[in-house]
């Protein structure tokens, strides 16, 4: 599962939309060399908000969830299926209509959730996950099978 991106490119493109936009009205002056700058800053921004988001991504397998991110440095995460008390889905009113949304996987173990970020048809993803679970939790002979 990768996280959707379509959100950091729309905030990016509003950001760059308004301030062309206050410019051109006349309710700053700046200097184009300025402009220049600061367009080349936000081209970087872009850049590094793309490359972010393409290097972080999650394995689902049979027994865990792995989440993996980093450019310069790679950091994984790793959540068995068995100790997944709960699933979740979160939703915003845009993620609703848009159809994304974060999956929240609790560990009242650790007592660290693992968030999925933005994902695409959440509640699909979220009734994979809890398939997986059950899958996992059934082959434990000493866990409590519970459907959430």
């Amino acid at each position: 599962m990768r996280e959707t991106a379509w959100k950091l490119f729309a905030k990016i493109i509003l950001w760059q939309l308004a301030i062309v936009f206050i410019f051109f009205m006349g309710a700053i002056s700046v200097d184009p060399s300025l402009m220049l700058v600061g367009s080349v800053v936000a081209l970087l921004g872009a850049m590094w908000i793309i490359l972010t988001w393409l290097n972080r991504y999650y394995i689902v397998s049979e027994e865990a969830i792995s989440k993996t991110r980093g450019i310069l440095f790679r950091r994984t995460r790793t959540f068995d299926l068995g100790s997944i008390a709960s699933v979740k889905v979160s939703q915003s009113i845009f993620g609703q209509i848009l159809n994304y949304g974060d999956v929240i996987l609790e560990n009242p173990l650790t007592k660290k959730d693992l968030t999925i970020k933005d994902v695409q048809a959440p509640y699909s993803q979220a009734s994979l996950i809890e398939k997986q679970r059950l899958k996992e939790i059934s082959k434990s002979p000493n866990k409590k099978v519970v459907p959430l």
